[in-house]
């Protein structure tokens, strides 16, 4: 019988401790690594299975929208409006007509429409074209996509900070021939043309 003691003895304590007046001592500050984690918040698998059934109304809901059929415009800083857009655009890329109608949506009525030169957008398409690349994010290789999504985020891009060199450097083979068609090689100076 001391099992059941040393349980209702532990549970007295647990009590005791969560009822003190003692102040709970604050969370540690963010580091890079827990910024990084926050930002990669959703689950990309559970999306990209959304997006493989075309279940639009979903994708939209683990974006933290709160009606599978809608969303309002709650600013330019709305969250998870940049990945309901993404795999939104993927749900298009695996044939799913009813896509083009929610991004037309995501673009005009959520925070989206405040994106000014589609440098949001843009880099979602470069992303994307990067993973159709490498197979990265679930998605499998497929050229033709990675190609579109590479010319269509291009000219949102290419007046930022983009490194497009670091990102040509790691592909190799018929990876690499798609990215230099869409992303031509910026000349050094000195260069003639």
């Amino acid at each position: 019988m001391r099992t059941p003691t040393r349980f209702l003895f532990s549970l007295l304590i647990l009590i005791s401790s969560a009822c003190s007046d003692a102040p709970t001592p604050a969370p540690p500050a963010p580091t890079l690594e827990t910024a990084k984690m926050e930002i990669s918040k959703y689950d990309a698998a559970k999306l990209l299975a959304y997006a493989r059934e075309g279940n639009l109304g979903a994708i939209l809901l683990a974006t933290g929208h709160h009606e599978p059929g809608g969303f309002y415009d709650n600013g330019p800083e709305a969250e998870g409006d940049p990945e309901a857009y993404k795999w939104t655009l993927v749900a298009r890329d695996f044939g799913h007509a009813k896509a083009d109608g929610v991004l037309d949506d995501l673009r005009s009525i959520s925070s989206l429409r405040y994106d000014d030169g589609d440098l949001v957008t843009g880099h979602i398409h470069y992303d994307l074209g990067l993973a159709y690349l490498r197979g990265d994010e679930g998605l499998a290789i497929d050229f033709a996509k990675a190609d579109r999504h590479l010319r269509k985020g291009l000219p949102g891009v290419s007046g930022v900070d983009v490194n497009f060199e670091l990102d040509r450097v790691t592909l190799t083979g018929r990876a690499r021939e798609v990215f230099d068609s869409a992303i031509p090689a910026r000349k050094k100076k000195g260069q003639k043309s």
